[in-house]
C-alpha cells in the first residue's frame, strides 16, 4: 500500500511524506455538516486573514474526502492534490502568504473562494481549500510548521445550557407531543460577530387537539415542564382515562 501510494506522488517532499508520516496520517478525515453542528451554536465570529496550526484540521465538508479516505490516502489518491504539492517544492512562498499569490499567474491554482475553515473549539473543519489544507497539516506534522495563515476562520460556540434545555423538553412532553427541532434566530450581526437565539416549535395535546406554540428554549422547557407536571402523574396514574380524556 505504501509503496502504491508513494508511485503516485510526483514531488520529493510528497514522496517524503508518504512514506515516513507517522500514526495520525492513517485517520480517517472526519466528516462535517454545519447544519448538523449548529442546532445549538448560538454565536459565530468571523476572524479573517489569520493564522491556525493546522495538526487541529480533522475533517471536512466535501463528502468526496471525508467517507473512510485517510491523510495519507489524500496526499496520493485526491484529485488535484499534485498541482498543490507542485506549488509547495517551486514557489514555497505561497503557503507563507496564500493571500498574497493566490490570483499570481505563475501559480496555476486560482481560488477566488479562498481558505476557509470552521473552529468547533477543539477542532478545525475544512470549509475551502481541502488541498492546501491537507499539504498544510503535513508540512505541520512532518516538518514542524505549525503555523498557517488562512482567508478565514468561523468560530462556533454551541450553548451546553440549550442543548439541556432542548433534552428537558423532550422529557417534559407526553405521548403524542412533539416539536419540529430547535431552530436558530439571528438577532446580531456586527463586526463578523453573529448571535443566535435557539427556539422551538412544538404542539401540545388539549382538549382541542394539539396546540402550536413557538417559545425560546429555555422558556418552552419551563412551560411544558410546568404545564405538563400534574399531567404526567396523572397519566401516569390512569393512562388509559388521560387518553380518553384527550382524545
Amino acid at each position: 500500500m505504501g509503496s502504491y501510494l508513494k508511485e503516485n506522488v510526483t514531488t520529493p517532499t510528497g514522496k517524503r511524506w508518504v512514506e515516513t508520516a507517522s500514526a495520525w496520517a492513517d485517520e480517517k478525515i472526519e466528516p462535517f455538516n454545519l447544519g448538523q453542528i449548529c442546532d445549538f451554536v448560538v454565536k459565530e465570529v468571523r476572524l479573517d486573514d489569520c493564522s491556525i496550526d493546522p495538526r487541529r484540521i480533522a475533517g471536512t465538508s466535501h463528502a468526496r474526502y471525508n467517507q473512510g479516505m485517510t491523510w495519507r490516502v489524500f496526499l496520493s489518491d485526491a484529485k488535484k492534490i499534485a498541482a498543490k504539492l507542485d506549488v509547495l517544492e517551486l514557489r514555497p512562498e505561497y503557503y507563507e502568504d496564500p493571500l498574497s499569490y493566490d490570483h499570481d499567474p505563475e501559480i496555476k491554482f486560482g481560488h477566488p473562494d479562498g481558505w476557509h475553515l470552521y473552529d468547533d473549539g477543539e477542532k478545525l473543519f475544512i470549509s475551502e481549500g481541502n488541498h492546501r489544507s491537507v499539504v498544510a497539516k503535513f508540512r505541520a506534522h512532518e516538518d514542524g510548521i505549525t503555523s498557517q495563515r488562512v482567508y478565514s476562520v468561523i468560530k462556533l460556540k454551541a450553548s451546553p445550557e440549550a442543548r439541556r434545555a432542548y433534552a428537558n423538553l423532550q422529557h417534559s412532553y407526553l405521548p403524542f407531543e412533539a416539536d419540529s427541532g430547535p431552530e436558530r434566530r439571528l438577532i446580531s450581526d456586527e463586526n463578523g460577530v453573529k448571535l443566535y437565539q435557539i427556539r422551538v416549535r412544538f404542539w401540545l395535546l388539549g382538549f382541542g387537539g394539539p396546540s402550536p406554540y413557538e417559545m425560546e428554549i429555555h422558556e418552552a422547557a419551563k412551560f411544558v415542564e410546568r404545564r405538563n407536571r400534574w399531567r404526567k402523574k396523572v397519566f401516569n396514574l390512569v393512562p388509559n382515562l388521560y387518553r380518553k380524556l384527550c382524545a
